[in-house]
């Protein structure tokens, strides 16, 4: 067990790392996507008003209703071409606006959306029955949900961590006692304090903790980087923000030391035990 340690807190301290990293970038991409969305409504024209020979006409009255609503502040029309952008992810090459009955959408911007809501939809169900308002809501849910669940994994895989560390630590130092019983009996004879011997098999314990902490901190960050590579190689449309903040890099280099930290007290804590068993 003494030899299979240093690979095993190796092995745990890159996946703590891993975890932690993963908890930044979802924290960071869901408040991205909060703050994009925040005071913002999005109005949906259906294609046949689009279509049909008075969309022109139809579609000025559904903007001139959301003007005239209060507390509205921005109205844009979007494009085509920026419907489009959004919808490239998921379709095949070579399919252009005109192969798609493609709707009209309205981007909307208010200081207070819930407010803004039930007056928008009303205005523009007397327009055009068939426009739809999102208020965005069910997504800023759904975000929300998405990082509170990835904050509980995180979670159980640092207690995880913390209570494997620990038991293997305990298993360890114990079998190391055993193997040195008569060297201890030796320095109790002559007059060792507890601390002593604890403080022997401590440092060694803190040793092996941070020279293991310290390859697994390094495999995670090389595993991090080319995370953040491959991130970037991707369609601008689906480019994720991989990259971690001087803070987090700070927050995630002290895993390795917190690990060699909890092996040290836990080996106190096991020999100090065992010396008042014993003596």
């Amino acid at each position: 067990m003494g030899r299979f340690l240093p690979w095993l807190v190796g092995f745990l301290v890159y996946i703590a790392v891993l975890a932690a990293a993963a908890l930044f970038i979802v924290q960071t991409m869901t408040g991205i996507w909060q703050q994009d969305l925040a005071g913002r409504l999005t109005v949906q024209v259906p294609p046949a008003v689009h279509d049909s020979g008075k969309a022109e006409n139809g579609l000025a009255a559904v903007l001139a209703e959301i003007e005239a609503t209060p507390g509205v502040r921005r109205v844009e029309v979007l494009s085509d071409d920026a419907v489009m952008a959004l919808l490239k992810p998921w379709l095949v090459d070579g399919v252009m606006a005109a192969d798609l009955p493609l709707p009209r959408l309205i981007d909307v911007s208010a200081a207070d959306p819930g407010a803004v809501l039930p007056g928008l939809r009303a205005r523009l169900a007397e327009v055009d029955a068939g426009a739809m308002v999102d208020d965005h809501g069910a997504w800023r849910a759904s975000v929300g949900r998405i990082g509170t669940m990835i904050e509980a994994i995180a979670a159980a895989v640092v207690i995880g961590i913390v209570v494997v560390t620990a038991g293997a630590v305990v298993v360890t130092t114990l079998s190391a006692i055993g193997l040195h019983r008569d060297e201890i009996d030796i320095l109790h004879t002559i007059g060792a304090r507890h601390g002593y011997v604890a403080r022997q098999f401590a440092a060694r314990a803190f040793r092996s903790g941070l020279i293991s902490g310290a390859v697994g901190y390094a495999f995670a960050a090389v595993s991090l980087v080319a995370l953040h590579q491959l991130a970037l190689s991707l369609p601008a449309g689906m480019s994720l923000p991989t990259a971690l903040s001087p803070g987090a890099w700070a927050v995630l280099s002290v895993i390795p030391l917190a690990v060699a930290a909890l092996m040290l007290a836990t080996t106190v804590v096991t020999v100090l035990r065992w010396l008042a068993r014993r003596y």
